[in-house]
């Protein structure tokens, strides 16, 4: 009865589709919204197991700038594997009026090829329908075909936070034979299936979808939607089936085989280069120096290329490939040794990845890397960078899900995770004041584990002096900083960390007040973030990295002062991590310890203000300062 209550509601919407304004959005569902959908329709339609086309209308009241930049202007994209059939696109004012109707001139058509890519048909339509008077309503009507079925799009109800909606349906239709799999996420699963003359019928119908409100510390993932996948299905010249993760394995596959023409002297230069050692780890070692020595990364996104990669002659010969050529590549010249190594489909970013569900396979990818198997200490290579250090996988592929391709089939696993206890920086500090306040310091600063990543560290240790010395001038944020040396060292170790040192002096170290001098003894790793006030939090607190940061810093104080008083020793202790500070004073040394540990993990909402809390005591701790007088 609902759902029969949800198809009438919907019904009528749609016969009156072209009237529905600003004035129709029902109460809650603009309270913090940029924008509403005041209807989402989308129709998927599979005709053959290599063939569908994609309908979709919407509408929707923009209601400020926020909105307008994110919804007021429509991309398709599409290649030669997707064409957009039809596009439409219309503004009207806030009472639906219709203000202006874009013409197929009007709708832009550019290249969506990258910069560092050297194959890629991809291509946008733009629709821009910016209008500067708010509120007001666009309307966008387009219909894509797809000529494969190895990824079906999914439908998002809440395309993103603080947007509302107020009708979502989806609708997909399908040959019984090539009925894809879905799963609803973080919503009810109000679906209804049909079967009428050879055909799957599967319905979807919301309404009055309120806004999700951007949270500091929200977890990602959280928006409702409706995930699809493929069964079987056809690509090109290959045929798959993804119903399991197995199954999905050996449609890769059956794309690789063929492809592993390692050219015999390369085979044989693998052999010499890894004859003195002994340990699969020393041996891949040596490969992976060698892939980052002689090739390169370049994009290739043409057609099945999008999935596939290119044979390893091609690599060998011209020396770039795209993320599935050179990890395809580096798995042959592993072979030629007798290493073994698994394919490794990945979702990539330093913002993680979905969780994958062992009953359900999708293609929710984007990267491939490599796993080296290693009796119990697997080894992962990103073998697109010239620069990595060998086995890191960084906030880029670590602590996240991936999909191995092995000769049995596809084969869930788990990318390393890096504790707090890992992901280190440690400073070291002699800083020398003389009876004029000027400062002569001497700074050790170590970044470890993902800490090497801090602030593209990583990156800029790998370029030249001029590069590196502006890194330290806009991240060594000390008053009246004047560098005088520094040296910046890479380690590329499995935990990598960068090494710095820098000398420098200063003359405002210290601020004077009457007779007294003053001086924040943190120098370097003040702590400074605070989440804003959340008092109707809705979700749990999410902390993607945990970490520890440790300072010893030693001061030499000219004899003319005396400290007028130490502050006590700060000790915070909490669920979501520690902190400790102290100084002392004697014959003329003071010495600062600051040590911080920051927990990851997700934490209950209830706890939002202690965490906050938290947070704030360490931002309070760590700008305490010290007094001195002048000895009389």
């Amino acid at each position: 009865m609902k759902y029969l209550l949800s198809c009438i509601l919907i019904a009528q919407f749609f016969i009156g589709v072209c009237q529905l304004t600003v004035n129709d959005i029902p109460p809650g569902i603009m309270d913090g919204a940029d924008a509403v959908l005041l209807f989402d329709k989308g129709e998927f339609t599979i005709t053959e197991d290599d063939h569908a086309f994609f309908k979709v209308k919407q509408r929707i009241a923009i209601l400020n700038g926020e909105g307008k930049n994110r919804f007021a202007v429509k991309a398709l994209g599409y290649d030669r594997l997707i064409k957009v059939k039809s596009f439409k696109a219309e503004l009207f004012d806030q009472f639906g009026k219709s203000i202006k109707q874009l013409k197929k001139s009007e709708i832009q058509d550019v290249s969506a090829i990258s910069g560092f890519s050297i194959y890629e048909d991809n291509r946008l339509k733009v629709a821009d329908l910016r209008h500067a008077e708010y509120p007001f309503i666009v309307e966008f009507e387009f219909e894509l075909e797809y000529k494969y079925l190895y990824h079906i799009p999914n439908w998002r109800l809440l395309p993103g936070d603080e947007v509302g909606v107020m009708i979502s349906t989806f609708k997909i239709t399908s040959p019984m034979e090539y009925e894809p799999r879905y799963k609803v996420m973080n919503i009810e699963d109000r679906s209804r299936r049909s079967e009428s003359d050879g055909q799957v019928v599967i319905e979807f119908a919301y309404e009055n979808l309120k806004p999700i409100i951007s949270e500091p510390h929200k977890p990602k993932n959280v928006r409702p939607e409706i995930v699809c996948s493929s069964s079987k299905f056809r690509f090109e010249d290959y045929e798959g089936d993804l119903s399991t993760w197995e199954s999905f394995g050996h449609f890769q596959n059956s794309l690789n085989n063929g492809l592993d023409n390692l050219p015999v002297a390369t085979a044989r230069k693998m052999r010499e280069l890894t004859e003195p050692y002994t340990t699969t780890e020393d041996k891949a070692r040596v490969i992976y120096n060698y892939l980052q020595e002689n090739t390169r990364y370049v994009s290739i996104q043409l057609g099945i290329g999008g999935w596939q990669p290119f044979s390893n002659s091609i690599v060998d010969e011209y020396g770039y490939g795209d993320c599935k050529a050179l990890s395809f590549y580096t798995q042959s010249l592993l072979k030629s040794v007798g290493i073994e190594s698994h394919y490794t489909i990945v979702y990539s970013g330093s913002g993680g990845a979905p969780e994958l569900d062992p009953n359900f396979s999708n293609t929710q990818f984007n990267h491939v890397i490599l796993c080296v198997p290693n009796k119990g200490d697997t080894l992962w290579l990103e073998c697109t960078s010239q620069t990595n250090p060998f086995g890191y996988a960084g906030r880029f592929t670590g602590n996240r899900d991936v999909l191995l391709v092995t000769k049995n089939g596809g084969k869930l696993a788990r990318t390393p995770y890096y504790p707090p206890e890992v992901n280190t920086q440690t400073t070291t500090a002699l800083i020398d004041v003389d009876n004029n306040f000027n400062s002569a310091a001497n700074v050790s600063i170590s970044y470890a584990g993902l800490q090497y990543e801090n602030r593209n560290i990583d990156y800029v240790s790998n370029q030249g002096e001029d590069d590196q010395g502006q890194w330290i001038q806009k991240n060594l944020v000390v008053p009246g900083f004047q560098m005088t040396d520094f040296e910046m060292n890479n380690n590329r170790d499995i935990i990598p960390s960068v090494d710095l040192n820098v000398k420098f002096s200063s003359t405002k170290l210290f601020n004077s007040v009457g007779n007294r001098y003053f001086i924040q003894p943190n120098l370097f790793t003040r702590e400074t973030y605070v989440p804003d006030r959340d008092s109707d939090r809705k979700f749990d607190i999410s902390i993607n990295m945990g970490y520890m940061d440790s300072d010893s810093l030693v001061f030499n104080i000219p004899e003319q002062l005396r400290p007028e008083f130490l502050p006590e020793p700060t000790t915070i202790e909490s669920e979501f991590g520690s902190y400790s500070s102290s100084m002392s004073f004697a014959n003329g040394i003071l010495t600062y310890v600051r040590k911080v540990m920051i927990k990851d993990g997700t934490f209950d909402k209830e706890k939002y203000d202690a965490f906050r809390n938290f947070r704030k005591s360490i931002v309070r701790a760590d700008k305490q300062k010290i007094a001195f007088l002048k000895k009389t």
